[in-house]
């Protein structure tokens, strides 16, 4: 019945400005999913001259709709008699899609703006011009104390001696771990001696087994053993997990554990800045150390999941809690061959997952709803395409997980079956 708006315009006297109205209706998810898919095929419809949008939850689609919204192309979007949706229809998701790196750069761009904006409302923290975050959150890791070095230079000993390996190989092993450091990527002491333990024990996985006639104690290994990010990636982790070193500190951790989500954004940032402030109160100076910020963001994304009261949530928390187990006991591995934080499907094998086993889909696509997990779709790896899981970043804090992206465990959809399943004990 409204096909324009038209008014005069005062700028331009004699002149006029035409509009077409633009009809947002929010909260679909409201709605029946029968009546939902009707409303969007009557949107949909030619007829109707003005624009129009339909804002609504994830969770009002069909499993099958809804995981194949994220993994499939525009092409293959489902279409009504009369009505070719990818033609019609333009489906925009508010969840993390898109090229990984350029979303992750982009999302920490903008978090840190909110952050400033945040922060100048406050005027116990304004007053003082505190209002960058980034700069309020060291990253200046307090050095292990000459006792805990020393258990863990005798821990690397031990490896040494456990494993066979010469003076000569460990020297040689430690250059480049030193060479490595020389290259700009700063390391203490502890961090450097738990690259080496890694070094050892990948030189031992790589040198094979030794013939009953080999003379040479020293082997070259059947791959070059260099001191990379990947070590040091481990070796943090590894630091994590047995000696509680803050790994989790700095903005562009805390915007990465947000995976790229506004809102948890603000609910990590929220247990700092109350932090700092109570600080700036006792007068105790603003800046907060990595390992309160490391203990501070691990209990609050525990308290975030233990919080969640969604629809099937208690099957979603099971799922990613056992993917995260498994996640870390790769990553506690002495080689530190990978530090997984995600769960691999073959892609076909995705593609017909919702349909075949539709429980496991609604899960899924609850977990997607509420940024348990995040779907990555065609995933390129070892010459197979993969849908990856990647475990939220709620989950990945409470477990101590890699916030790097790209690795992880290849499963089966039988496997996921059994996670979500509740224990019988």
């Amino acid at each position: 019945m409204i096909e324009r708006i038209t008014f005069p315009d005062t700028r331009a006297p004699g002149k006029s400005l035409s509009l077409r109205p633009l009809a947002i209706l929010d909260d679909a998810h409201t709605l029946h999913p029968a009546q939902f898919r009707a409303l969007h095929h009557w949107l949909a419809r030619r007829e109707l001259r003005i624009a129009r949008w339909m804002i609504a939850r994830f969770d009002v689609l069909l499993p099958q709709e809804a995981l194949a919204a994220i993994t499939d192309e525009s092409s293959d979007a489902v279409s009504y008699p009369g009505l070719k949706a990818d033609r019609e229809t333009e489906t925009i998701l508010l969840q993390s899609s898109g090229p990984r790196r350029e979303q992750r750069t982009l999302f920490r761009k903008i978090a840190k703006d909110m952050s400033t904006r945040y922060l100048r409302r406050m005027p116990l923290l304004s007053a003082k011009n505190l209002v960058s975050l980034g700069d309020l959150l060291s990253d200046d890791v307090t050095r292990f104390p000459p006792s805990k070095v020393g258990e863990l230079e005798a821990k690397v000993g031990a490896t040494q001696r456990r494993l066979r390996i010469s003076d000569a190989r460990r020297e040689a092993l430690w250059k480049e771990v030193e060479e490595f450091r020389a290259e700009g990527d700063l390391v203490s002491k502890e961090v450097g001696l738990a690259m080496l333990s890694i070094m050892m024990h990948r030189y031992d996985k790589r040198r094979g087994q030794p013939s009953m006639f080999e003379t040479d104690d020293d082997p070259e290994p059947t791959k070059p053993v260099a001191a990379n990010t990947s070590v040091l990636e481990s070796a943090r982790l590894h630091l994590l997990h047995e000696f509680d070193r803050p790994y989790y500190y700095g903005i562009d951790d805390l915007c990465d554990a947000s995976s790229e989500n506004a809102e948890q954004f603000l609910q990590l940032a929220a247990v700092l800045v109350e932090t700092i402030a109570t600080q700036v109160i006792r007068e105790k100076g603003a800046s907060l150390d990595p390992r309160m910020q490391n203990k501070l963001l691990r209990q609050r994304g525990e308290g975030i999941i233990e919080g969640w009261n969604f629809p099937h949530h208690a099957s979603v928390r099971r799922l990613v809690t056992k993917i995260a187990e498994r996640c870390v006991t790769v990553t506690k591995q002495l080689n530190g061959w990978l530090t997984p934080n995600a769960y691999g499907l073959e892609q076909d094998v995705f593609d017909v997952l919702a349909e075949r086993q539709p429980e496991l889909g609604r899960v899924l696509q609850f977990g997607v709803a509420y940024n348990a997990i995040t779907l990555v779709p065609h995933y390129p790896c070892k010459g197979k395409t993969w849908c990856l899981l990647e475990l939220g970043g709620m989950v990945i804090l409470k477990h101590g997980l890699t916030l790097r992206r790209g690795g992880f465990l290849e499963g089966r959809m039988h496997e996921l079956l059994g996670m979500m399943q509740e224990d019988e004990s």
